[in-house]
């Protein structure tokens, strides 16, 4: 975001047409916890280890997976 540079959000591509889903990094990724969309124990394994493609990872699943775990 121009406004905050190095922060992550994210947000629908018709942005603006109608379509209001936009979250900062950290509250999408509790959602995705909360609706059980994320398997929390790869995602804390991958921060521990301090893999560098976790964020490249986690945004290829939200394109992708909608309705299916994201195993990152």
């Amino acid at each position: 975001m121009e406004q905050h540079p190095g922060w992550v959000s994210f947000k629908c591509k018709k942005d603006g047409d109608g379509c209001k889903f936009w979250y900062w990094d950290e509250e999408y990724i509790d959602l995705l916890i909360a609706r059980n969309l994320l398997d929390v124990r790869t995602l804390l394994a991958r921060v521990e280890t301090g893999d560098e493609n976790r964020d490249d990872a986690m945004s290829n699943c939200m394109e992708a997976g909608k309705n299916e775990v994201c195993k990152l």
